[in-house]
């Protein structure tokens, strides 16, 4: 009798690990797929660029502006050369934000709904928006997908 105990315990024991062991931690944030048809249409303005600054300001809370030097405008409305986009650093509860690097060129989809600031005119990106690093193949596929799709 013991040794059967056992074995159920055994059995039972590597069950749960294998359920736990394997399970992955899901988020709101973890968007599958997105196409860019929708992406396209979700945004107010599309641009690839390069981001050449990311200002905080350490005297209040306040979500980092994120500066573009603008390479090409796909939808929307930019003006001149430079964009600013007010978001949060990385993906949050709400999955608003990108993890935005200097230096490294994005396809960005950005909307007036996303904007931290609410002022006219301000936009802001979402986690699952679309956004992405160019220097990458998803965002090389992306880019040709976003252009073929804007004629």
């Amino acid at each position: 009798m013991k040794c059967a105990t056992r074995s159920h315990a055994l059995a039972a024991s590597l069950c749960l690990s294998a359920v736990f062991g394997t399970a992955r931690r899901a988020t709101a944030c973890e968007c599958i797929g997105l196409p860019t048809t929708e992406a396209l249409r979700n945004a107010d303005v599309v641009y690839t660029g390069r981001v050449v600054d990311i200002r905080t300001d350490s005297r209040r809370f306040a979500w980092p502006e994120i500066e573009f030097q603008l390479e090409r405008t796909i939808k929307g409305r930019t003006h001149g050369t430079r964009a600013v986009l007010v978001t949060p650093a990385s993906k949050g509860v709400d999955c608003r934000g990108f993890d935005f690097a200097i230096g490294k060129k994005y396809l960005v989809f950005a909307a007036t709904r996303d904007s931290e600031t609410g002022w006219p005119g301000t936009y802001g990106v979402n986690w699952c928006g679309g956004t992405v690093l160019l220097d990458s193949d998803e965002g090389r596929q992306r880019l040709h997908e976003t252009l073929q799709r804007s004629r």
